[in-house]
């Protein structure tokens, strides 16, 4: 015999465009259903005949195989449903690519956000690139991402030079040069002073030193 633990999410779009978690219920009103399952098996083991079936559920699969898998088994599901969430969201500006798939061009899914003018203006598409990306209510959006080369935003924080905006970020933190928008780099690349890396930078907060032209350059592990 052996044991297994496995979590199911469905999900439905209704007619009325509204994302709903279906568990036990079904929905009379749906477009289509999509499915997750996550699974988990033990290793084979041998049942006695003189040991009830019962046994064996309460013991080795309730007791030692479930306590052992749960914890890894819920948080990998737990990121699948994230993901689900977020890609069939009806809100969803855009798809959001594989992991391992880069186009240097950017994100299909944007390229007619980055065209429209009402969204990018033509100046900024010179030096960026459309990237599909999680806004702050796990909901993707189109957004900018400055390509190598092209200018970015660098702030203070405890007398050193950073690309990462301060939590407690306001006026006096930003040190980018000019008084446009600047985008954060795109993946690979990393935002750097003129001078070389960011913690070989320090900043004097007495001096006021501002406008640091910041550039994207490739990100090589420093």
């Amino acid at each position: 015999g052996m044991c297994k633990y496995e979590l199911s999410l469905s999900i439905t779009t209704t007619l009325e465009k509204k994302i709903s978690f279906v568990l036990a219920d079904r929905l009379k009103e749906r477009i289509n259903d999509v499915g997750q399952v996550y699974s988990v098996y033990s290793n084979f083991f041998k049942i006695e005949n003189n040991v009830p079936i019962q046994e064996y559920l309460r013991v080795k699969c309730d007791e030692v195989f479930l306590e052992a898998v749960r914890f890894f088994v819920e948080s990998d599901f737990n990121t699948m449903v994230e993901d689900v969430f977020a890609n069939y969201h009806p809100d969803a500006q855009c798809e959001l690519p594989e992991e391992d798939v880069l186009d240097s061009k950017g994100d299909s899914s944007c390229k007619d956000w980055f065209q429209n003018p009402k969204f990018v203006m033509g100046s900024y598409r010179k030096a960026n690139v459309p990237r599909c990306v999680l806004g702050t209510h796990g909901i993707p959006v189109c957004s900018l991402r400055a390509k190598a080369g092209a200018t970015c935003p660098i702030y203070e924080w405890n007398g050193r030079l950073t690309d990462r905006m301060p939590i407690t970020d306001n006026s006096s933190n930003s040190l980018t040069a000019g008084n446009y928008s600047h985008f954060s780099c795109d993946e690979g690349l990393k935002c750097k002073p003129p001078t070389g890396e960011l913690n070989q930078y320090l900043v004097t907060w007495k001096d006021k030193l501002t406008g640091i032209d910041a550039r994207c350059k490739k990100d090589l592990g420093n």
